[in-house]
């Protein structure tokens, strides 16, 4: 689904009732991200870094040091990975529908 936010204003003992429609993102209009994360002097993966995309997606790298988006609207992206004791390193991934997107990011020590 593509992402959708509403801001509400409630008054003090007041309530709200808001509703969101999700418009689905399938097919052509929607590709992937594929990728690892590993450390730049050992090419060891690492595990448990975070992952985020610049519409707010976020991912964590498994035991391989891997990740995925398996769906994410076509266009330019910003993917940042961040881990305890490494220099945070972002990388510009751009989306094609149909497609997968391979990124692979190797991370310096702090």
């Amino acid at each position: 689904y593509s992402s959708a936010s509403q801001s509400v204003s409630v008054s003090g003992g007041g309530h709200v009732t808001v509703s969101i429609k999700l418009a689905g993102v399938v097919g052509a209009a929607t590709g992937s991200i594929k990728g690892s994360v590993t450390q730049k002097s050992t090419t060891m993966p690492v595990v448990a870094a975070t992952i985020t995309l610049s519409n707010g997606l976020a991912a964590e790298t498994d035991l391989a040091g891997g990740f995925g988006f398996p769906v994410v609207s076509n266009g330019p992206y910003t993917l940042t990975v961040s881990a305890l004791n490494y220099v945070t390193q972002s990388v510009s991934v751009t989306v094609r529908g149909g497609h997968v997107t391979n990124v692979s990011v190797a991370l310096v020590h702090a």
